[in-house]
């Protein structure tokens, strides 16, 4: 058997005597501290900053409101569509977040610089001035670095540039929700745009290209871009 000596907490309880009286609880507790600060080891008093771009006010209670040029470089900086720039500007100015006369409607109007390069013709839409477009958009708008996508379908045809390599974003330059696929309407969309003094690449299906190569409209779907030939004119083929 090992015997051991006995800790305090496991000795059995013993009566209160004069030399181990009952416990009387402290009516005020004070905090006492080990470590008294001295004279080297006080707390700082607050001072001036000396950084000259930091001014801070102790004193001033008033939370900062956002101005309309601040709240322009944010819905830039997030890359928001109008939609959410009209949510993120009404919901800071629910919040009380906005100073007075912050105008959040703007942004449904973001396109009124742009519409001077756009000119609507027969029901098409197109841009008659892509330099002009390109330089508001901050773009070096150099053709070979360009392609124009074409697609068109019974009621509507569209025309995007696309940056070769994918490095800046497409930029719509034609649309028509109206006008028939016809080489007519091809037509009156390249003279707007002015193709013959850029001469960008055209990428598209099969049936734009038979377009733009002036193959009937009902030949289409199985159109030889190659022989022009007419794909109902079996006895012409070559077998």
């Amino acid at each position: 058997m090992c015997v051991g000596q006995l800790i305090p907490s496991a000795i059995q309880p013993v009566p209160h005597t004069e030399d181990l009286p009952v416990s009387v609880p402290l009516q005020q507790y004070i905090l006492d501290s080990d470590d008294k600060p001295t004279e080297k080891q006080k707390t700082p008093q607050p001072s001036a900053s000396t950084d000259a771009d930091f001014t801070a006010d102790l004193q001033s209670n008033e939370f900062h409101r956002i101005t309309q040029e601040e709240l322009n470089d944010l819905i830039r900086d997030l890359d928001l569509p109008k939609c959410k720039a009209e949510l993120l500007g009404s919901r800071l100015q629910q919040w009380n977040l906005l100073k007075e006369n912050i105008r959040i409607s703007m942004y449904c109007k973001r396109y009124e610089s742009l519409v001077q390069f756009f000119k609507m013709e027969r029901g098409l839409v197109a841009c008659t001035d892509i330099d002009g477009l390109m330089q508001t958009l901050s773009i070096n708008h150099i053709p070979l670095d360009w392609r124009l996508f074409i697609d068109s379908s019974k009621l509507s045809l569209k025309a995007v540039l696309l940056h070769n390599g994918n490095t800046l974003s497409s930029i719509p330059v034609g649309h028509s929700v109206h006008n028939k696929e016809s080489y007519e309407n091809m037509k009156i969309l390249m003279e707007a745009m002015n193709y013959n003094k850029f001469k960008w690449q055209i990428c598209g299906d099969l049936k734009v290209i038979a377009l733009l190569l002036g193959l009937q409209q009902g030949f289409t779907k199985y159109c030889c871009f190659i022989c022009e030939w007419d794909s109902r004119a079996w006895p012409l083929h070559y077998s």
